[in-house]
Parts: structure tokens; C-alpha cells; sequence
């Protein structure tokens, strides 16, 4: 009788579990596709290009147990359009996986050139979004593909792969990866890689720190341009002030074709940037301006140069000191100021230099020994005029003009500045001769 009894208990105990259990994931799809319907307060007030006054809403398609299906609807004034976002609930116990199909809105977003730049045609487009809610804990997870060709110009396709993660920690991180990215009127990239974080979800208050790497980089100056056959960095944000601007410890190693420069070494900050600013630029452009550079730039005047060690090539060197036929390496530091966009004319500050040999060349005289053994001077900068030791500096620093004023000052004998100048003009047809033109006739 008392074991008939206690079996009875038991199943009935089991009964409970099992239907508690049921019914608790039936609560939490109930929960899920609540909160679903309350999305549209997700994004109230959102100042967002894309949300900024749009509306959003739910339709509930099918509901089962442990799965339930539905869409979401976005109504977005700067698209012009409605966008159907499919959404597929996922149920256990206290947990749900949503997951949201992008492709609708990511296509329409590249229409607007919200996405991709205008001279870019989408080919393929693919984005998912997954939200993991277990128990009181919330994670997710983004992942967009995307391919497309360029409208103008014989350029491989350029392709985007991004993925983002949020955890606890509400410090999503990210990896983007780009490939054949061209634009000539401010930089070309064929690799770059970049992982970062950032704080905060709805409302991002840091840009965290990372890494970034790049292959066949090339930045258009005003004036030049630079290309970077390998270019490795990492960032660190900090020091934000009640107005959000905030300043960036960077440190940076590259090499290519840089101006004088065959590759570089950097470790310094840079002052400042408006976080504001680079997260809702269009807020601040001026009706008619597409200019997106000048407002995230306009903060950014001031660089703090811990260290910059950097090397000449060979050709610039033979062309500077005459004597020498080897790469010469100076380390620096020191402080520069600059305004968006004429960087190179509006250029001030001083850099201290040092070099361990200069080989008994005409430059010796602009640089003084130290008791190491080391020779070092100070570059001056005055809006983007140069001078060494009092000596000024032409722009154009490789020309013949720009040579004969330098050695001219230096009080060079004649006969060093004619070799100079024979030296220059057997460069510049050497330059002439290989030109691309002519390698690819």
C-alpha cells in the first residue's frame, strides 16, 4: 500500500516537472514574441540614418512549441521603402534563439548608398542576426557577406565579410574583412583586416581598442599620395570627456612607397576625435555636402609623437648626401599640429632626429655629434616649410633646384654640387625609362 502510494507520488512529481517544463518554454516563446512586438521602442529617438524616424513592427506567422516564426516590418524614411526582416524563434528551456534575416534590408540599404558607395553595384548580399537569451543573459551575433562590382573602371570585385559579437560584457567585438576596395579620391585597399570592440549596445559610449592590417594601401593626400605595401596597427580609445572627445594611443609599422620613406616604425596619440561626430556624421553636414571626412576630421589637430623611427631608400639618400649608397635610419619624436584637409600645407611643430652615421656626407654639418657616437638635429615645420639647423628645405626635396639651395647653404664646394647635379639627372632618366608606361608597351 505505502509503495503503490509513493510510486503514485513520484509519477505525479513527474507530471509537474515535465509539465512545468512545457509550460515554461511555451512562457518563454509567449515572452520572446512579446518582446517582438515591442520592438518599434527599440529604436524611438534613435538619431541612425537608417532608423531615424522609421517605424517598426511584428507579424506572427506560425507558433509552435519550439519554434515560432513571424517578420519583422521596418518602414524607414531614407530607404523609401519597406523592409521584411524573417524571423525564426528557437525555444528550450529559459533559453529562445532569434534569429533575423538582413538580406532585404541590406540590399535596400546599398540602393540608398547607405551600405556600399554609389560607385559600387551590389552582386551578392547575405546578413543574419542571432540573439541567445538564456535566462536573464543576453548574447549575439552578426554576420553580413557581401559582394559587389564597380560601375566604372577594370577593378575584381569588391567583397566585405563582417562578424560581431556581444556578450555579457556588452562590449560587442567585431572582425571586418575587405577586399579590393577602391576609391581614388580618398584610398584603395586590396586586404584589410580589422578587429575592434566597442561599449555599449543601443548607444555606443567607447570605441574600445584594436588591430588593423593592410596590403597594397594607397591614402590620397592633397598634394601626394602614399602606398603602403604592408601596413600593421592597433588603437587604443581613452580619456573621454563629458562632450565625448576623446583621444587614441596608437602604434603603427610600415612599408612601401611613402614619400622620402621606405618604411616606418610609430608609437604616439592622437588629439582629438568626437565620438559623436563619427557616429552620426550626417547630423552635421551641411545641406548639399557629401563630405563625411571633414566633420569626423574636424576635431583631429594634434599628433605626440612618442617615437618614429623610419628609414630613407638607397635613391634618396645618394641623392641627399652625395657619398652614401646605402638606406640611412633615423629614430624622432616630437609634436605636430595640422587642420583638415590641406594637412601638408598647414603643417607646425618640431622633430628631433637622430642618425648613427652619416659617412662624412655634406649633411654632416646639419647635424650635431653626441658622446655616443650619434648625430642629431631638429626639423623645423612652419605651415608645411621645412628647415634643418636654420637651413630651409624646398618642398620638392629630390629636384636639382632643391639640391643646389642645399649645399649652397652648406657652403658645398662646386665641384660636389656639379657631381650632384650629374647624379640627379642620371636618376630622373632612370625614372623616365621605367616608367609604367613604357613596361607595359
Amino acid at each position: 500500500m505505502l509503495l503503490s502510494f509513493v510510486k503514485k507520488f513520484v509519477l505525479l512529481i513527474l507530471l509537474c516537472l515535465i509539465g512545468g517544463y512545457f509550460l515554461i518554454i511555451y512562457l518563454t516563446g509567449v515572452l520572446a514574441e512579446d518582446q517582438l512586438t515591442k520592438a518599434d521602442t527599440l529604436i524611438e529617438g534613435s538619431t541612425n540614418q537608417v532608423l531615424k524616424d522609421a517605424k517598426l513592427s511584428y507579424a506572427s506567422e506560425s507558433s509552435g512549441l519550439y519554434q515560432r516564426t513571424g517578420t519583422l516590418l521596418l518602414n524607414s524614411p531614407k530607404l523609401k521603402a519597406e523592409v521584411s526582416l524573417p524571423v525564426v524563434v528557437k525555444l528550450g528551456f529559459l533559453k529562445a534563439e532569434v534569429q533575423l534575416e538582413l538580406a532585404d534590408l541590406l540590399q535596400k540599404m546599398s540602393k540608398n548608398g547607405v551600405y556600399l558607395p554609389a560607385e559600387l553595384e551590389p552582386k551578392s548580399i547575405e546578413g543574419g542576426l542571432t540573439l541567445n537569451l538564456y535566462g536573464t543573459t543576453l548574447e549575439g551575433m552578426l554576420e553580413v557577406n557581401a559582394r559587389a562590382k564597380y560601375k566604372k573602371g577594370r577593378h575584381e570585385d569588391f567583397k566585405l565579410h563582417l562578424t560581431s559579437k556581444a556578450e555579457r560584457s556588452l562590449k560587442p567585438e567585431f572582425v571586418l574583412e575587405l577586399l579590393n576596395l577602391y576609391n581614388p579620391a580618398m584610398l584603395s585597399v586590396s586586404k584589410l583586416n580589422w578587429t575592434g570592440n566597442v561599449e555599449g549596445l543601443s548607444e555606443i559610449s567607447s570605441l574600445g581598442k584594436g588591430r588593423l592590417s593592410a596590403e597594397g594601401l594607397t591614402l590620397k593626400l592633397k598634394r601626394s599620395s602614399l602606398q603602403f605595401n604592408k601596413l600593421e596597427s592597433t588603437y587604443k580609445t581613452y580619456d573621454y570627456d563629458r562632450h565625448d572627445n576623446f583621444k587614441v594611443d596608437v602604434t603603427a609599422k610600415g612599408q612601401g612607397s611613402l614619400g622620402y620613406l621606405s618604411q616606418f616604425n610609430f608609437t604616439g596619440t592622437l588629439l582629438q576625435f568626437s565620438l559623436d561626430k563619427l557616429l552620426y556624421t550626417g547630423n552635421y553636414l551641411k545641406e548639399g555636402s557629401k563630405d563625411d571626412l571633414a566633420v569626423m576630421l574636424q576635431d583631429f589637430k594634434q599628433l605626440k609623437i612618442k617615437s618614429f623611427d623610419f628609414t630613407m631608400p638607397k635613391r634618396v639618400v645618394q641623392r641627399l648626401t652625395v657619398v652614401m649608397n646605402q638606406p640611412l635610419s633615423f629614430s624622432s619624436h616630437g609634436n605636430l599640429t595640422f587642420a583638415y584637409p590641406d594637412y601638408e600645407g598647414s603643417l607646425c611643430g618640431i622633430m628631433h632626429l637622430t642618425t648613427s652615421s652619416l659617412n662624412n656626407s655634406p649633411l654632416e654639418t646639419l647635424f650635431k655629434k653626441n658622446s655616443q657616437g650619434s648625430y642629431s638635429t631638429d626639423l623645423e615645420i612652419d605651415h608645411g616649410k621645412y628647415s634643418l639647423s636654420g637651413i630651409k628645405l624646398r618642398g620638392d626635396l629630390l629636384s636639382d633646384a632643391a639640391i643646389y639651395t642645399l649645399f649652397k647653404g652648406l657652403g658645398v664646394e662646386r665641384q660636389l654640387i656639379r657631381k650632384a647635379d650629374e647624379l640627379g639627372h642620371e636618376i630622373n632618366k632612370l625614372q623616365q625609362n621605367l616608367s609604367l608606361p613604357k613596361l607595359f608597351k
